[in-house]
C-alpha cells in the first residue's frame, strides 16, 4: 500500500510538472508558481526507512526524477539501475534508503 501510494503521487507530481512546461511552452510561467509539490515530495521521503539519517538525499533524488530531462539510469559500483519507471525509481529508493 505504501508503494501504491508513492507511485501514484510521483505519477502525479510528474503529469503536474510537465503539465506547467506545456504552459510554460505558449508564454505562460507557472514554473515557480507557489504551490504544495515541496511538502508532498518531503512527505513522501518520509515514509522511507532512514528518512531521519538521509531526508535531504532522498528528496534530492526525488527532484532529480521528477525534474531532470535525463536518461533515468543510477550507476553505484558499475551496477546500473534504470529507473525510468515509477516503479522501478519506488523499488530503488526503497532498496537505498533502508541501510
Amino acid at each position: 500500500m505504501k508503494k501504491e501510494f508513492i507511485v501514484n503521487c510521483l505519477n502525479k507530481l510528474k503529469d503536474l510538472h510537465f503539465k506547467r512546461l506545456q504552459v510554460y511552452a505558449v508564454g505562460i510561467d507557472l514554473l515557480n508558481f507557489e504551490n504544495c509539490e515541496d511538502l508532498l515530495i518531503e512527505a513522501i521521503s518520509m515514509l522511507f526507512e532512514n528518512y531521519n539519517a538521509k531526508g535531504k538525499l532522498i528528496i534530492d533524488d526525488i527532484d532529480w526524477w521528477l525534474y531532470e530531462n535525463v536518461k533515468k539510469e543510477i550507476t553505484i559500483d558499475k551496477k546500473v539501475y534504470n529507473v525510468a519507471k515509477t516503479e522501478d525509481f519506488v523499488d530503488w529508493l526503497e532498496e537505498s534508503y533502508k541501510k
